[in-house]
């Protein structure tokens, strides 16, 4: 059991062993890969740990000897200088392109190709830039679809930048909007204010005309009063001169001068007409200042109806307490409201189309630009072949009697 534990692991290390190709090169180093492709002058192969990396290139005149995974053992006869071990570029099956401009150092990236929307073709070959023309080489008939979809997407990417602007523009439009509404909101309170304070100080001054034109009828009724009274002492002095009058020349026929009822008599009628003539004083008097107070009223009451009539009220109310520019403030803010009101609609509305708009587009094109370099990501000429089964080596086993028991013992 001991011997056949020993024979099933040394079975074990054989085929992991002859699973990969070997390379050994003249210097003596070994290199365990998947050959590839053997020319006359070169050996082309893969990394055995890195299959799905680049692909490698060795000069002939650097090996020694090449052993296939199937036992099969190839010795290079070859004479020459022995040169370094390079890596060739993966390339597109039947599309020729300058490895030595493309890349010339180990790849940097797992891709055969990559978009990349900064470059001016749009594309990285193992990660380092390629001009124009080489992704054009590189690309075949793929690369009118492909520079328009690189176009688009820059296209979509200016409509977001754009859009996301105009959204911009329009957050500055709306805090002008805010403003110029406060602005209109504060005019518009202060001219409201100033109607109701012209409106009210035009009261106050109809009222005091009106005050004034009653204050100045008062004055006529009183003056009215006193002419009556006047009137009334004219007439009783009148009755008391006629009265002394008569009894004067009564006594005066009866008496001398001399007497004390001549005198008497003489006085009582000097002193009536004295009372007569003050009386018609005191009703001239009476009379004018009537005339006066009756001026007065008239003038007051012309007054207080010129100022607030219905032909005049308008006009004195502007002229006197009314100021248009609070008017005009109002209007001009409320305009300027107005004016930043569409540009704030009109920069949010197409923003937010070109936004949305945009990230479609983008989107769209940068899928489509996807596509077309995922379909050069692989390499079919790279891919190794399946060994076919009948060529393919496969260990075979027999048993052999040794010492005093049976060995599996395989065959070559």
């Amino acid at each position: 059991m001991k011997r056949l534990f020993l024979v099933l692991a040394s079975m074990a290390s054989i085929a992991s062993a002859i699973a990969q190709d070997v390379i050994v090169k003249r210097d003596g180093e070994e290199i365990q890969c998947r050959i590839l492709e053997v020319s006359s002058n070169k050996v082309k192969f893969k990394q055995w740990k890195n299959q799905n990396g680049p692909t490698f290139v060795e000069k002939k005149a650097d090996i020694l000897m090449l052993k296939y995974e199937n036992g099969q053992k190839e010795v290079i006869s070859f004479s020459g200088p022995v040169g370094e071990t390079k890596v060739e570029e993966t390339v597109v099956a039947g599309t020729p392109v300058d490895s030595v401009a493309l890349a010339d150092t180990m790849p940097i990236s797992n891709n055969y190709l990559e978009y990349a929307r900064k470059e001016q073709s749009g594309l990285l070959k193992w990660g380092r830039s390629i001009t124009e023309e080489q992704a054009h080489t590189v690309l075949g008939k793929d690369w009118t679809d492909f520079t328009r979809a690189h176009k688009s997407e820059r296209v979509g990417r200016a409509m977001i930048f754009t859009g996301g602007a105009l959204v911009f523009g329009g957050g500055l439009w709306t805090a002008q909007f805010i403003w110029a509404s406060k602005d209109y909101n504060d005019k518009k309170a202060a001219y409201e204010n100033h109607v109701a304070e012209a409106n009210a100080n035009y009261a106050e001054k109809v009222n005091d005309l009106y005050a004034t034109y009653n204050a100045a009828d008062v004055k006529r009724i009183e003056a009215q009063g006193i002419l009556n009274n006047a009137n009334t002492a004219l007439s009783n002095a009148n009755k008391e001169f006629d009265d002394a009058e008569k009894n004067f020349n009564i006594i005066k026929n009866r008496f001398t001068e001399t007497t004390e009822e001549y005198q008497n008599a003489k006085k009582e009628f000097e002193s009536a007409q004295t009372s007569l003539t003050n009386a018609q004083t005191s009703l001239t008097n009476a009379q004018n200042g009537l005339n006066d107070a009756e001026k007065e009223a008239t003038a007051a009451y012309n007054a207080y109806k010129s100022f607030d009539s219905v032909d005049n009220r308008d006009n004195n109310f502007n002229t006197y307490f009314y100021n248009a520019s609070f008017k005009s403030d109002m209007n001009d803010a409320k305009h300027y409201k107005k004016a930043t009101l569409y540009p704030m609609i009109g920069c949010y509305a197409s923003g937010a189309a070109l936004l949305v708009w945009g990230i479609i587009k983008e989107k769209r094109a940068h899928k489509k630009v996807n596509e077309i370099v995922n379909r050069y990501n692989v390499d079919p000429t790279e891919i190794p072949a399946e060994v076919p089964a009948e060529t393919s080596w496969k260990p075979e086993f027999d048993m052999e009697a040794r010492g005093n028991g049976l060995a599996l013992v395989m065959k070559f």
